[in-house]
């Protein structure tokens, strides 16, 4: 089913390995006051060397460049006004760059990921997701012999190795993290990435890879996140609602309900339970308070801030007090890098930085990739290829949702990464799209 271009076909494939080995890696080593750093969006910047063919125009490349291309001119015009204004220079500068360098990521992560995945198949990509991702399902295994077996062998084990890789992320006992920043984005990889990845690797290979499975089972188990069984209970809606077949919706949804009460029953001190007893007193606990308001907090203050037209690239840092009700700051910035505090979820980042403009450019990306992929269902003949259409389409569906509620980073790949998928496969089936 690959594809063969010429002398590159074999580089391209170490590059793709090596790429999707990196899905894994949020957080590096390395000396910067950043706890978020997905080692793809650093790949990425080098790879662009070995892309020599010419850019392919379609309906996701034009509406993510509108977006960048939006974004960037709106946010020289904020940052020269903040600056005239000297109002957290250098600080507000610092803030432009990193949010700057992170949306440009975004755009090569896209780019990128289509241009490789042109010289593979969508079982090609899958394989390589299910074995290379197995080494963080192995590390969250090890983390749950770790807490619930207190060997504390396996213990130094897992801490060396976080350590080493992920110094600044969360590493306890009692919740895994596998090779991630911290236990909710690993229960989100793991849905988001992992799950759609081994339904598509099973649909075309017939080979259910049973053990990697049941590493990610109990993987996802501990990481106790309440954001993992969100987003496991979406799979299971979305599945039932938009295919392709009800039975893994019932798997899925009833697995997950099953495994819920499971938590529920037999682990009583976990963030789970502390999550429900908050909601049920009344008394949110700061995770959900930051994590709601990060996303709703901008659109309150819609008509007593400039929200409306965004602050800017990095602008939602500096003018955060502005940016969500006064009330809500002092809780939000709690825990946040006091030095440039911001909002924990990338659509209210998108909004209070871009305003209605740019936020509507965002949900055009969504929007322009999700009518790609129903169309590549719709045309296409093969009906195991439709069903890994199917799949793709809700790991898209959920990696975008995941915006809203997980990750607050232009530079998280794994939006962008389907939205590749989709594209590349779109570029092969439909082939007259202008080369520039």
């Amino acid at each position: 089913m690959e594809t063969r271009k010429g002398d590159f076909y074999y580089l391209y494939h170490l590059l793709l390995n090596l790429i999707i080995f990196s899905l894994q890696f949020e957080t590096l080593p390395i000396p910067i006051k950043a706890q978020i750093i997905p080692l793809t969006s650093v790949l990425v910047f080098i790879y662009i060397l070995f892309m020599h063919e010419r850019v392919t125009v379609t309906p996701a490349f034009i509406s993510f460049f509108a977006f960048l291309f939006y974004t960037i001119l709106h946010s020289v015009i904020a940052l020269s006004i903040d600056i005239m204004a000297s109002l957290g220079e250098p600080i507000r500068f610092v803030s432009w760059l990193r949010q700057f360098t992170a949306l440009v990521s975004a755009f090569l992560i896209f780019e990128v990921l289509r241009y490789l995945f042109r010289y593979v198949s969508i079982g090609w990509i899958s394989k390589r997701v299910v074995f290379f991702s197995s080494l963080s399902v192995i590390i969250g295994f090890l983390n749950f012999i770790w807490g619930f077996l207190n060997i504390q062998v396996i213990g130094e084990i897992v801490k060396g190795i976080r350590n080493f890789i992920a110094p600044y992320g969360y590493t306890s006992p009692f919740r895994s993290s596998g090779l991630l920043l911290e236990p909710s984005h690993f229960a989100a990889f793991i849905v988001i990435i992992i799950v759609p990845s081994l339904i598509i690797y099973q649909k075309l290979y017939k080979k259910p890879a049973i053990l990697i499975l049941i590493v990610s089972f109990v993987s996802f188990l501990w990481t106790f996140s309440m954001v993992g069984f969100i987003l496991l209970f979406l799979f299971a809606i979305l599945e039932a609602i938009l295919g392709p077949q009800r039975k893994y919706a019932i798997i899925i949804g009833l697995g997950g309900v099953f495994l819920f009460i499971f938590v529920i029953l037999f682990f009583s001190n976990t963030q789970i339970i502390r999550h429900l007893g908050t909601v049920i007193t009344g008394n949110l606990s700061i995770s959900i308070i930051d994590r709601f308001y990060s996303t709703f907090g901008p659109f309150l203050n819609l008509f007593s801030s400039f929200n409306i037209v965004g602050y800017g690239l990095g602008g939602s840092s500096y003018h955060l007090i502005e940016v969500i009700p006064k009330d809500l700051y002092i809780q939000i910035i709690s825990v946040r890098w006091k030095e440039l505090p911001s909002l924990g979820t990338l659509v209210g980042r998108v909004f209070a930085e871009t305003g209605l403009i740019g936020l509507f450019l965002f949900f055009l990306i969504f929007t322009t990739g999700y009518k790609q992929v129903n169309k590549l269902i719709r045309f296409e003949d093969d009906e195991i290829l439709k069903t890994c259409y199917k799949i793709v389409r809700i790991g898209y569906i959920l990696s975008f949702l995941s915006f809203f509620f997980v990750f607050g980073s232009f530079h998280q790949p794994y939006f962008w990464f389907w939205l590749a998928v989709i594209d590349s496969v779109f570029i092969k089936k439909f082939s007259n799209y202008l080369h520039v």
